[in-house]
């Protein structure tokens, strides 16, 4: 009980720095940002990681907003139980989207879902 609540606990403090490290980009409000990135930073083009809340949309919406090239892409979603769906645009085989497909179907990413992403 003591070692879940320490993991909880660990958490939540891991969580409130990662939206106080990751400043809203530009205003307006989040409906305005649908397929766009509402905080955070967009991976670098150079190569590298980024980390970021998308503004909800399609998985098509989510590769323009990143501004990364299809072929060499990927995109992380932590999932409740801490390990990743990955998604990766450029793939012709289909079961490796297949888990980020079922936790989003119908083509459908939520609003303020985060992502780690990475484009070289």
């Amino acid at each position: 009980m003591i070692r879940r609540f320490i993991g909880a606990s660990v958490l939540a403090a891991a969580l409130a720095s990662l939206l106080v490290l990751m400043p809203a980009q530009g205003g307006g409000t989040a409906h305005a940002q649908q397929g766009g990135i509402i905080a955070g930073n967009k991976p670098p083009a150079t190569g590298g990681f980024g980390s970021f809340s998308f503004g909800g949309g399609t998985f098509e919406q989510l590769l323009t907003a990143s501004g990364c090239p299809k072929d060499t892409s990927a995109f992380f979603y932590n999932k409740p139980d801490g390990t990743f769906a990955v998604y990766i645009p450029g793939t012709a085989i289909g079961v490796v989207n297949e888990a980020v497909m079922a936790l989003f179907p119908n083509n459908t990413i939520p609003l303020g879902t985060i992502f780690i992403g990475r484009c070289v």
